[in-house]
């Protein structure tokens, strides 16, 4: 016996329905076999497991839908007892476990009873405000931008997204390109008019460039002219400058030659004064 059919009756045999022949077969076959051994306990193991209700919830959220959503729906003709079979089944399973269906669920028996006898009330003037009021107070708050990505994220979850996106998109590049009103109807006429012509727009081109070459030429030369210019007047204040620098020179010369002159002559006085003084202070010989 080979592992491929042992895996076969291995269900069976765990059950219990193999004949007496196979089920001795399979059990000498397990004993030499480790990989089917542990198949068969992990089969054994997964009969223990429970699955976790959030499983279920996001299988049912993925494929057929929020199941709260589809309770809520049926809740109606569930408290009005129109609802029999495998849906009532379901009804009764999901409330089982869900708090907040099982709270609607109350309210609505409650609703049964009570508004068969509110039918005979007859509302004051203020029964409208009241109404608008507490239904006011119930708006739901917050900002607005979580509740719309939330809203475009269960769309995106959905099965059937990605047909509905492709089926929008097919009808968007149509409205843009096959109908005669669209904006982008004779793009593809405009775009080969436009290579159709590129040798005038060659042209056009070439004569642009060679305008602007001659134009490059005569900055070029201008600025030649201006350097020519500038050289010049910097040899010419070089030179006025030199100039200046001598008679500078010859005028520190000749301030230098006069305070000479004019010292000694100072000294000359000085010293004529010096002479004179003493020689009237000096006492007469007797």
């Amino acid at each position: 016996m080979n592992c491929s059919a042992c895996e076969r009756r291995l269900e069976q045999y765990q059950a219990g329905t193999l004949a007496e022949a196979e089920r001795l077969e399979t059990d000498r076959h397990l004993r030499v076999c480790a990989a089917c051994r542990t198949l068969l306990d992990a089969l054994e193991a997964g009969e223990n497991q429970v699955v976790p209700f959030d499983l279920f919830e996001a299988v049912l959220s993925r494929t057929t839908g929020s199941a709260c959503i589809r309770c809520r729906s049926l809740l109606g003709d569930f408290v009005d007892g129109f609802l029999e079979g495998i849906e009532s089944e379901l009804v009764l399973s999901h409330l089982g476990s869900c708090v907040a269906c099982n709270s609607l669920f109350r309210t609505m028996s409650q609703m049964g009873e009570v508004l068969p006898g509110m039918r005979e009330l007859s509302p004051d003037s203020s029964f409208v405000e009241d109404v608008v009021r507490s239904t006011r107070a119930l708006r739901p708050g917050g900002p607005r931008l979580p509740r719309i990505l939330d809203f475009f994220r269960g769309l995106a979850q959905r099965p059937r997204f990605s047909w509905e996106a492709a089926y929008l998109a097919a009808l968007l590049v149509f409205g843009l390109f096959g109908t005669p009103f669209s904006p982008a109807h004779d793009a593809s006429s405009r775009l080969l008019a436009s290579l159709q012509n590129r040798e005038g727009l060659v042209a056009q081109a070439d004569s642009s460039m060679e305008r602007w070459q001659q134009e490059a030429q005569t900055l070029v030369s201008a600025s030649g002219h201006a350097r020519q210019t500038i050289g010049r007047m910097t040899t010419r204040s070089a030179e006025a400058a030199d100039q200046m620098v001598g008679e500078g020179q010859e005028l520190v010369r000749q301030s230098e030659d006069f305070l000479k002159s004019a010292g000694k002559t100072l000294k000359e006085r000085i010293a004529a004064v010096y002479q004179k003084a003493r020689g009237a202070k000096a006492p007469p010989r007797r």
